[in-house]
């Protein structure tokens, strides 16, 4: 599967784990699964990340030459915060992308 159609099919498997209640409960009421930190938001975080990988190391330049660095680079500090504050990726997963994220620092 081409990286073009690997991105299509994960946002569309996103989507579909973020509008299922099973994983992600709308109501106040509803619980989300025992599994949701260990499993299933980890495992949506790991697929993310091979997106933002790819991205850095095949299209950043260009991102630099249509003037969206910034942009990609605020999203994936944010991603990699929140990622590492939740225990959502294994630190040993970012290896690919160790050295954006120094300097993004």
């Amino acid at each position: 599967m081409s990286a073009s159609e690997y991105i299509t099919q994960l946002m569309y498997w996103v989507n579909q784990q973020l509008d299922d209640e099973e994983f992600f409960p709308s109501s106040q009421e509803s619980l989300f699964r025992q599994d949701f930190s260990t499993v299933i938001a980890p495992t949506i975080f790991r697929r993310l990340l091979r997106v933002y990988s790819h991205i850095y190391h095949h299209h950043v330049q260009n991102l630099i030459d249509y003037g969206l660095i910034s942009m990609l680079n605020s999203s994936f500090h944010h991603f990699v915060l929140f990622a590492t504050r939740y225990g959502l990726i294994d630190s040993k997963e970012f290896a690919p992308v160790r050295d954006v994220i120094r300097n993004l620092s």
